[in-house]
């Protein structure tokens, strides 16, 4: 499911049964594992890989992504 206003960079991967909150922004080549949800209003960087659920208004990056701001 994305939400509204999403925007989803080329080569960005995803998995079944994954939650893009509204206003996300998924960075170029980023990869979301299954079953994960990413908040409304996150900043995913290029290239991270997420394995666990991001909370809304956070800031990810690196392999495996992690909380920058």
């Amino acid at each position: 499911m994305i939400g509204d206003f999403v925007n989803i960079c080329p080569r960005a991967a995803m998995a079944g049964h994954t939650e893009i909150g509204r206003k996300a922004y998924l960075g170029i080549g980023c990869t979301i594992i299954d079953d994960i949800r990413v908040g409304a209003e996150t900043i995913v960087g290029a290239g991270a890989v997420v394995i666990r659920d991001i909370p809304d208004h956070a800031v990810v990056a690196g392999v495996p992504a992690k909380a920058i701001r």
